[in-house]
């Protein structure tokens, strides 16, 4: 009998399963948070709170009753997880009837944004400098609250400016291609490609920047400037933005400021001989000095130093330019819309009585013919795109039409180009080929060695090749591997004297012309920059790129 007592107890033990009891008590917490979230709720949709809530409280309770109540434990949970189910979905649809489609929830839009933010605060944001906007005010990283896409621009944004940046760049472009962003520097005045963007990046960063540099983001097709700051290092730099539409979307181009222009003239590169001899010119008061060079060689960085080496508080300077490439203290700046306004605009200029009036072109007859007349009286900076100072006399004399009037007052004329300086970290010398220096007319017996960008990986003190974790060679710190660091000019100096006036007025060819100059000690810029090259400071492979004529 005590047997049979024992079996029947041990029988009503199977009753009570801890595991049974925890799920209870575990799905009893959302019917236990979702009354007194729907009361809450209820009270911020203008509903009535008490009766939802308890209509929430009461079913949930019967269905947790008729859940234990029930023999199959399974088809209580069922029901319980029905009830619930269907009585938080009648109350989000009840709620979301009385509000605007910003305040729904659990709609897709509000799920996805909640994915959003869950994704957003996993990204880390990496903050390489300082960046201030439009209104020099800085730019804070984005808060908790911002979505994927704010953090992600404000990420690519950061690395972006941070390599125009560490790469010296001085122009940056990008721009959309196919499904990818393409990213171009210009590098001491060569073309860097940089890894693409990702597909919708491009876009991503652009509309960033542009909020940031005060364009207006919702157009896209108009082209809009503006300009922000970057702090590296505790090294303020401005840059200009600007972007346009193209056919395969909007497209952004980067300008740093301070790596443009240039206004000290002993640190443009001119030898000692030609710096004096320009000093010579440019201080006398009255005659026509003529620069030139070809496009993006530094032109506007010398008419700049040239006329910054006069005294703005003792004399009255001037410059008329199509476009200010640089601000210049105590300095009349006039812009002028196209050529045929020049005639009119310098004019007026010289009713201010100038003493040094800087001109950037001229491309008409007629301001042609007035400047050469006015610089009898004053000094007259005036630039022409050429590749070399014949060329530029040769545009001259075609210009004003009259030969004679072109070269009355005439000095001299100053053409550059700007060569690519050796990276004095990575440099490696090399004995130059004998036949080569005869056919560049240079002395084999004074020359040791040339000297060129590095042929080979960076090597440790034991020769070893430094390479990264990855197994990849190490750049130069100095030069990011490019093997060249900075730029400096390269300068011929064509003096106009009696005789090769006389030459110009009697329709003598350039080659008799040349000759001339010839006889007076003038060196062409091949030659100059030849000097350059055996100095160290450049490549003979840089000389021959920069200064071949262009096809």
């Amino acid at each position: 009998m005590m047997s049979g007592l024992i079996a029947a107890v041990s029988a009503a033990g199977d009753y009570f399963s801890t595991a049974k009891i925890l799920a209870v008590a575990v799905l009893a917490m959302p019917w236990l948070y979702l009354a007194p979230w729907i009361q809450r709720d209820a009270k911020r949709v203008m509903a009535p709170s008490t009766p939802l809530a308890a209509t929430a409280l009461a079913a949930g309770a019967g269905a947790m009753l008729l859940w234990l109540a029930m023999g199959s434990f399974l088809g209580g949970l069922l029901l319980y997880v029905l009830v619930v189910g269907v009585l938080a979905g009648a109350y989000v649809l009840y709620r979301n009837q009385r509000v605007s489609s910003e305040y729904r929830i659990l709609t897709p839009e509000h799920i996805r944004s909640l994915l959003n933010k869950s994704s957003a605060s996993r990204m880390k944001l990496e903050t390489l400098l300082k960046v201030y906007n439009a209104d020099s005010k800085i730019v804070s990283p984005p808060d908790e609250q911002a979505t994927v896409e704010q953090r992600q621009a404000y990420n690519l944004a950061q690395q972006l400016l941070h390599d125009i940046l560490y790469y010296r760049a001085s122009e940056a472009d990008i721009s959309p291609v196919e499904s990818v962003g393409r990213v171009r520097f210009v590098v001491d005045g060569t073309l860097l490609v940089r890894p693409d963007l990702e597909d919708g990046q491009c876009e991503l960063v652009i509309q960033y920047l542009k909020g940031l540099a005060g364009m207006d983001i919702s157009e896209v097709r108009r082209p809009q400037k503006g300009m922000i700051s970057v702090d590296l290092a505790s090294q303020p730099i401005d840059m200009v933005l600007t972007t346009a539409g193209t056919t395969t979307g909007q497209r952004m181009q980067f300008r740093v400021v301070q790596e443009s222009i240039q206004t000290r003239l002993e640190e443009l590169g001119m030898e000692e001989d030609v710096l004096a001899h320009v000093r010579a010119i440019n201080a006398d008061g009255t005659g026509l000095l003529i620069v030139s060079a070809r496009s993006k060689n530094g032109l506007s960085s010398t008419l700049y130093s040239l006329l910054r080496t006069h005294d703005a508080f003792t004399k009255h300077l001037t410059a008329l330019e199509t476009k200010v490439a640089s601000e210049l203290n105590n300095v009349s700046q006039v812009v002028y819309d196209h050529a045929d306004a020049l005639p009119k605009v310098l004019a007026t200029a010289l009713r201010q009585e100038p003493n040094v009036v800087m001109v950037d072109r001229c491309d008409s007859n007629e301001a042609g013919r007035m400047i050469a007349e006015i610089a009898a009286k004053r000094l007259i900076l005036l630039g022409v795109s050429a590749g070399d100072s014949l060329t530029a006399l040769a545009k001259w004399v075609k210009t004003v039409g009259d030969p004679a009037l072109a070269t009355a007052n005439l000095r001299g004329i100053l053409s550059q180009v700007l060569i690519r300086k050796l990276c004095p970290d990575c440099k490696e010398a090399y004995a130059p080929d004998p036949a080569m220096l005869a056919k560049a007319n240079l002395p084999q017996e004074e020359i040791e060695s040339f000297y060129r960008p590095p042929t080979g990986p960076l090597l440790d003190d034991k020769g070893k090749p430094l390479i990264d974790k990855e197994g990849q060679p190490i750049p130069c710190p100095t030069c990011r591997g490019t093997g060249y660091f900075g730029r400096t000019g390269v300068f011929e100096l064509l003096e106009v004297t009696g005789e090769i006036r006389q030459l110009i007025i009697s329709g003598s060819s350039l080659a008799q012309i040349k000759a001339a100059c010839r006889r007076n000690n003038w060196r062409s810029l091949q030659e100059m920059a030849l000097h350059k090259v055996i100095s160290g400071m450049t490549s003979i492979q840089e000389v021959i790129r920069v200064t071949q004529p262009k096809k």
